[in-house]
């Protein structure tokens, strides 16, 4: 039973070919890598590699991520990062944890970024990972932040979440000191508003303890 490592990507040629073989290395469980990528550089770094990509120019993260979700058909679904540090025993530990709860696992970082989620195929499909948008992994109006916290929570009031503490992929994000801010982290920032906007107002559809007007 495969799983789809997927990972969107904005102009960040010079970290692709150490996350594949960090991939590679921490990951003996069958798999296949996707990326989505902005960027020439990129495409002819992943193309010496022989992963393949998708050529998505001037687009979301959100909607990198749902792209790869339609391409990729394995069991297991998992939406990454680029600034990721894959460690060993995280697939197995978050496999077990998804198909627990024949849905979702979180995947931590041990340093309190939002986690990532492990999706089993069946639950993206039936019923479907977000309550509107069939067949997405993420609500397409979201640039990239609060994304993930609209899946996970979605999971949760269905109880089709699982916490896995056991499966750790480090996020060498620059709030923890780990990555300076380029012009990724930068429009994530600026958009980060208008997501927490976005989540606020369709946490109605998921949570039964708010209100639409909330």
């Amino acid at each position: 039973m495969t799983t789809a490592i997927c990972i969107p990507s904005r102009r960040r040629p010079h970290l692709l070919r150490a996350l594949v073989e960090n991939i590679e290395e921490a990951t003996p469980e069958p798999h296949a890598i996707y990326f989505a990528v902005e960027d020439a550089e990129s495409e002819r770094v992943l193309s010496a590699l022989g992963v393949p990509f998708l050529s998505m120019p001037d687009t979301t993260m959100v909607e990198k991520l749902n792209a790869l979700a339609e391409v990729s058909t394995e069991r297991y679904f998992y939406g990454g990062q680029d600034d990721s540090v894959f460690t060993e025993g995280w697939l197995s530990a978050g496999i077990a944890a998804a198909e627990s709860v024949q849905g979702i696992a979180s995947i931590g970082d041990g340093r309190g970024n939002i986690p990532t989620a492990l999706f089993l195929r069946s639950y993206i499909e039936d019923p479907g990972a977000i309550v509107d948008t069939p067949g997405a992994v993420a609500f397409p109006g979201y640039w990239h932040y609060w994304s993930e916290i609209e899946t996970m929570e979605t999971a949760k009031y269905r109880g089709r979440y699982a916490r896995c503490d056991e499966a750790v992929v480090r996020h060498n994000h620059w709030t923890t000191g780990h990555a300076p801010v380029d012009d990724t982290y930068q429009l994530n920032l600026e958009h980060g508003r208008a997501d927490a906007l976005l989540f606020r107002s369709r946490r109605h559809l998921w949570h039964p303890e708010v209100t639409q007007c909330a």
